[in-house]
């Protein structure tokens, strides 16, 4: 892929807004409970996939998802995302913790896919 390619559009956005609409919805049928969703933050950084920003004091979270997942491809942006909703599961400050990797181990059964801790 090349440089130029690498930009928020509003389709790439919209992908990404159905994505994790569609695998919360996926979630909640099958009996998860996951925090509330407060919105998507779109970025650049090279250094990281994802993000799931979370509050002590509330139940709402923030997914957010670099543009250069997809220079991966959508099975890496559709683990990304997994990956940070199993953050929005999680307890707070859990991390990669046991109670993590169980909640990854759940979602992977779920939708029959592998997600890393990275």
């Amino acid at each position: 892929m090349r440089k130029n390619e690498l930009k928020w559009t509003e389709d790439k956005k919209e992908l990404i807004y159905k994505l994790t609409h569609d695998y919360i919805n996926v979630l909640q049928d099958n009996g998860v409970k996951i925090r509330t969703l407060k919105g998507i933050e779109f970025d650049r950084r090279v250094n990281r996939n994802g993000f799931c920003k979370l509050w002590r004091d509330n139940n709402l979270f923030v997914l957010g998802i670099s543009i250069y997942r997809f220079a991966d491809g959508l099975e890496a942006i559709k683990e990304t995302i997994l990956h940070e909703l199993c953050h929005a599961i999680a307890p707070y400050g859990e991390k990669h913790g046991a109670t993590w990797q169980r909640i990854a181990n759940l979602v992977s059964n779920i939708f029959h896919v592998k997600i890393n801790a990275r």
